[in-house]
Order: C-alpha cells, then structure tokens, then sequence
C-alpha cells in the first residue's frame, strides 16, 4: 500500500500531482527526511522532522507548518495505511513556485508519502558490504536535500557496490545514504560534525558508545587507514547498522563483519523503545 499528502488532502499516491511550476522540479530546490516505525511507532520522529526544518531553512524555504502540525500528519498517515506492517514515512518541502529577493520560497509545498516498509537483505548484514570511494564531498552536508545524484556516481562504475563512500582528498566523511563508521585499534571513528549531515542514528549510535564506555574519536579518518582498520559499518534509519567488509579494492580487517559492530548493533536493538514517539 501507499499513501500521499499533498496540499491538506491524503489521497492514493497515484494521483498526487506537483505542478512544473513547483522549485522541485525546476531547480531541484526541496528537502526531504524519513521517519521509520517499529511496532507502527515513529521512531525518532521530532528529531527528524526539527532536522527536516533546519534543511529547509539552509535552502532558504520557508517552513510554515511547525513541528506540532507536521508530526500530527505523519501519525495520521501511519493510521490510514492498512494492515498492521511497519510503515516508512517520507516528508518533503518543496520550494514551491515562486522565488523572492533572490533567496526566499516564501510558498513551500508538502508532500508526505506513506508505503509498507522494506528492510535491506539479510545478506548485507550476515556478509557485510562494498562502498566505492568517490573523490569528493557531498554537496551541503548540513541540509537533507533532495540532490543525491553524486551518490549515483557508482553506478555506471561499480554497481555492485552498495553506497558511494564520500573521500573528498582521501579523507572519509560519509557514505551516499548513510553515515560512515570505521573500528581501527579499538576505537569507533566517524567524521565530526561539521563535516557530515546530522544522522539521527548517528546521534544514537554516539550515544551508545558512550554509554557502554566505548572508545569514539571524532575525526575524519583517510582511505590510508583502511587497510589497517579492523571494522567498518554504516548507519540510517532502515538499514540500523550494517557491516563494510571491502571499499573499492581494499579489504577491511579479515573481510568478514567483526565482533564490534556485531555488539554496537545489539546495544542499538535494545535501545530502541527509548527513543520510539
């Protein structure tokens, strides 16, 4: 099944319509964020949504719905879909068809679709995956914007690869859909803040380790490092946390997913009713 809002209406996802006129899709000027459910629960779902309008402001849309009328629409949403599967909620804001004083959408639209959630194969966690290193950063890590093209760069040379893994001069900050983790000398390494997009499961994941007195070091470790790394994962909403066993032609550790990442992961599955809404 799946389900849209779109201009103070749900209605069947096939007949929702956005005008050529909309920012969208002449300019490809709109954010989006993803809220998942567990047990039909949001998960996380104020995190995501503040996240969702501080993307929109970065882009200069302005937001008029407020965070309050926003999550009313996505338990709506989750209510109507049939059945009682998990749900996966995508709410965009558009830039709407009119640009003011050169940086303003003034006349956002939001469009909200609801479908069954569809979780990653198995095998992506019992056997770990393939990231293609590409040689440049991602275009305004501070705002989820709808732009993922550079994370189709793969495609065309590695499309068994699972994500591209952004190295922008070597360095490793983040992967096409997820955050980048590396285990090297037992410590958990990721990029700083600054230079990657606020993942919410980022934020737990951090979280955790301090928590459970897992060493962390922010800082973006380099390609150099791989080699002499012994884990590796990425992190997202769906995907929880998924093993890396190889970026581009470089091995991680043995080649298989490692004990680490394996209790990381654990920690998270407990974790979760804590941060359900």
């Amino acid at each position: 099944m799946k389900l849209c809002y779109l201009d103070g209406e749900f209605l069947p996802f096939e007949k929702a319509v956005i005008p050529v006129s909309d920012h969208i899709i002449q300019r490809g000027i709109g954010v989006f964020d993803l809220v998942r459910t567990y047990g039909r629960r949001p998960m996380m779902m104020t995190y995501h949504l503040e996240r969702l309008s501080r993307s929109a402001s970065s882009l200069g849309i302005d937001e008029k719905l407020g965070l309050e009328a926003m999550k009313s629409l996505v338990r709506q949403g989750i209510d109507k879909m049939e059945g009682d599967g998990e749900v996966l909620v995508k709410f965009y804001i558009t830039g709407g068809d009119r640009f003011v004083d050169g940086c303003r959408f003034p006349d956002p639209r939001y469009f909200v679709s609801f479908e069954d959630l569809v979780l990653p194969d198995r095998e992506n966690y019992e056997k770990g995956v393939r990231l293609f290193p590409l040689d440049r950063a991602r275009l305004l890590p501070s705002a989820k914007s709808i732009d993922y093209s550079a994370a189709l760069a793969k495609n065309s040379v590695d499309p068994g690869a699972l994500e591209v893994l952004y190295c922008p001069g070597g360095v490793i900050s983040e992967a096409g859909h997820s955050t980048f983790f590396m285990v090297k000398d037992g410590k958990v390494i990721t990029a700083p803040d600054d230079m990657v997009l606020a993942g919410t499961t980022r934020s737990l994941i951090i979280q955790i380790l301090e928590e459970n007195d897992i060493p962390l070091e922010m800082r973006a470790p380099s390609l150099d490092e791989v080699s002499s790394s012994q884990e590796a994962f990425i992190s997202g909403s769906v995907k929880e946390i998924m093993p890396v066993v190889k970026i581009g032609t470089q091995t991680v550790g043995d080649g298989k997913p490692g004990p680490i990442t394996a209790k990381i992961a654990e920690l998270y599955r407990q974790n979760v009713p804590r941060w359900l809404e």
